[in-house]
């Protein structure tokens, strides 16, 4: 059966990794990225200050199962009877309507990416209400490309023109802008791709492996998959488990699964199936690696035309997920 495999020691090893020199906000919306939020939370809960997530419900699915640290809401949020523990993010005075007393507010400044947050003459206004209600949790920005020095900076200039009480949290850089938090010291970062090990040098935590349905011999001349293309020449062909369905994307870019030992192209992908080359080693029932540590997120990611943000958040949707602990089995 065709599974998505879950090293949740990895996910803990980057989380101790970044809080060795900052207090991290771990981003788990989106069912932490694909790797199971509340199995995530849970594991990194001893490393982290607080959580971070899209909406109302990603919050409650935390709360019901037994997280007791600070979670941040990004984006709008209407007023809702939560956990005192749920932090909503405020980005325009006219929210402050919504605002209820006894709840923590997080608020939300616009340095650029024009997304959510309130502009500069706009952020004083809801900090200095929050403030005097004492209901002032934390002021935090995003940034739109950490790899460009100059937009970084004028992000952060932005940022640091809002009058924040001196010991209200403060948080701007993400996963990419690690380096950035060396320079400008705000003591928080939220972080998500980093936790997943999508990008270096942090451990890669998801894995994802398909079986050989059947191995059959195709003549040339004759198509493999939809499509009139034919092959060239008489090939082996292996037809693995997992599909489009599964987040597997159709592509016209060469890409592999590591099979019997080798890196074997992709033919083609049906819904449920794809199709790759094979040699007589190779048998029905083998276990084929599409993702993990011979397929890297990077290089397919990097095949199927989008990120590793994109990659662990789809592929792998419909799988069962299997959790493991290189960590536990390396101090075992």
């Amino acid at each position: 059966m065709a599974e998505k495999r879950i090293d949740i020691g990895a996910i803990r090893h980057n989380a101790e990794e970044i809080n060795k020199t900052t207090e991290l906000i771990a981003v788990v919306k989106a069912d932490a990225y694909g790797h199971g939020a509340l199995k995530v939370a849970n594991a990194i809960n001893n490393y982290v200050c607080g959580f971070a997530v899209a909406s109302a419900e990603e919050a409650d699915t935390l709360v019901n199962g037994g997280i007791k640290k600070d979670i941040i809401i990004f984006g709008y949020t209407p007023p809702y009877e939560h956990a005192p523990n749920v932090i909503r993010s405020f980005s325009n005075p006219a929210e402050l309507n919504s605002f209820c007393n006894g709840e923590r507010i997080a608020v939300k400044i616009n340095t650029g990416m024009n997304r959510y947050g309130a502009d500069s003459s706009e952020a004083e206004k809801i900090i200095n209400f929050l403030t005097a209600k004492n209901a002032l949790h934390s002021v935090y920005t995003h940034l739109r490309c950490p790899e460009d020095v100059s937009l970084t900076e004028k992000q952060y200039e932005l940022f640091e023109k809002c009058a924040v009480p001196e010991d209200c949290k403060k948080h701007v850089a993400a996963s990419r802008g690690l380096n950035c938090e060396r320079e400008y010291k705000n003591g928080t970062v939220r972080c998500g791709i980093a936790l997943y090990g999508g990008i270096k040098p942090f451990r890669q935590a998801m894995s994802i492996y398909g079986n050989v349905q059947c191995v059959r011999k195709v003549y040339a001349g004759n198509g493999v998959g939809y499509g009139n293309d034919v092959i060239k020449h008489d090939t082996l062909v292996a037809v693995t488990d997992i599909g489009y369905a599964d987040g597997y994307r159709r592509t016209k870019k060469d890409r592999y699964v590591f099979l019997g030992g080798k890196r074997r192209r992709v033919l083609a992908v049906c819904m449920d199936c794809t199709i790759v080359e094979a040699d007589f080693s190779v048998k029905t029932g083998d276990c084929a690696e599409f993702l993990g540590s011979n397929i890297s997120a990077n290089e397919l990611s990097s095949a199927l035309d989008t990120d590793a943000y994109e990659l662990f958040t789809t592929f792998g949707r419909n799988l069962k997920t299997v959790y493991y602990d290189t960590e536990e089995i390396s101090n075992g």
